[in-house]
């Protein structure tokens, strides 16, 4: 389910623009598309096509510098509120030879309860096929990151529960964690505990971050 966005996207400017940050000390960005809505999050493909997620529910795909009209088939149901939605895309070590896709994102589960999905997909160069939920809790916040870390485990940060960090300190509580799952979703026999803790959403990204070999997530 798609819903209107309470806020619009902003305008980009003209041109390349010229930025500076604590990593780097000048880059320049150039836009490629300044239809999208709300990008939340890409991963380059083998060719250099770009999968873009919109927090509003749509997976686009960029192929060439050039944003494909059609929003990517096969995506699963998404809840858009708050600043709930689509959020992560990432392509498995083995995408070559696989092809999957993995995406987290705000799932409803009753009308007015949602959860956060972790879901798998096969790309066929169009669309998304044998989609399907690998994870998915109830008990934390949708807002998420995924990465693959360097052991081949597939990691998942959740929000913490607004207005209340005590879950995150919770060892039961998937909420404000990086969860350590095997590719297919299951629970690795070698984990000391379903979760590793992290006591706010900004270090959950740091962790994903730092598996990921960058040195910051946005």
């Amino acid at each position: 389910m798609r819903v209107c966005v309470p806020w619009p996207t902003p305008p980009l400017p003209d041109g390349p623009i010229l930025l500076q940050s604590a990593e780097v000390r000048d880059f320049r960005v150039t836009v490629l598309s300044r239809t999208l809505e709300q990008p939340w999050s890409l991963a380059f493909l083998p060719g250099g096509e770009m999968l873009v997620t919109e927090r509003t529910g749509a997976l686009r795909v960029i192929r060439n510098g050039v944003l494909d009209p059609q929003p990517v088939a096969g995506v699963p149901e998404v809840r858009v509120q708050g600043l709930s939605g689509l959020f992560d895309v990432a392509l498995h070590p083995q995408f070559a030879t696989n092809k999957f896709v993995y995406l987290t994102y705000n799932k409803p589960i009753a009308e007015r309860q949602n959860g956060l999905g972790v879901a798998r997909g096969t790309w066929d160069g169009k669309a998304l096929t044998n989609v399907k939920d690998i994870f998915v809790t109830t008990d934390a916040s949708s807002v998420s990151r995924l990465v693959f870390g360097r052991d081949g485990k597939l990691y998942v940060s959740t929000f913490g529960n607004a207005g209340d960090g005590s879950a995150a300190q919770n060892p039961m509580s998937h909420a404000g964690k990086v969860l350590r799952l095997n590719e297919d979703g299951t629970t690795p026999s070698d984990n000391r505990s379903p979760v590793a803790r992290a006591t706010s959403p900004r270090s959950t990204r740091s962790v994903i971050a730092a598996l990921s070999g960058s040195s910051s997530i946005p």
